[in-house]
């Protein structure tokens, strides 16, 4: 009883380790990715298997109960046309079928969208001009702190 109890966790054990090498790698939005553009947001992933129909599903909740994008697609990329909640912590994944009728998960990823962007009245050309993220804060000296951050990171003119 106890061999064929340790028997039946290694098969489960090699069966989930072959399903992990053929499930599909997140690549963009990266994992836990601020800043990301709430209009026009691009999705990408690497195949581990040569499946052509894919299903990707972006949620505002972890268990990617109603989604907010559901969609099948051929390729390994998608730019959403429409506009993702603002501000917002949102979850996403994809997934294939193979022939055999066996579903390949991707590992769940999450990023924060930024917000659409309205150009802060506190802020200068110069500061204005040296942020390429548009994340801004919803207070003045945050954004004026990370806009400096930024610049002396390299980033800017």
């Amino acid at each position: 009883m106890k061999t064929s109890a340790i028997a039946l966790i290694l098969v489960l054990v090699l069966a989930l380790g072959a399903i992990a090498q053929d499930a599909p790698e997140l690549v963009t939005p990266t994992y836990g990715q601020h800043c990301v553009p709430a209009t026009g947001t691009r999705f990408a992933w690497l195949p581990k298997a040569r499946y052509h129909n894919w299903e990707l599903q972006v949620a505002d909740n972890p268990w990617l109960a109603h989604p907010l994008v559901q969609v099948q697609v051929m390729t390994t990329h998608y730019r959403f046309a429409g506009t993702l909640p603002a501000w917002t912590h949102l979850y996403w994944r994809v997934f294939y079928i193979n022939d055999e009728g066996q579903w390949y998960y991707s590992c769940l990823g999450h990023f924060w969208t930024a917000p659409v962007i309205h150009r802060p009245e506190f802020l200068d050309e110069e500061v204005h001009q040296a942020t390429h993220c548009p994340c801004w804060t919803k207070r003045p000296v945050d954004t004026l702190r990370r806009a400096r951050l930024w610049r002396g990171a390299g980033g800017g003119r």
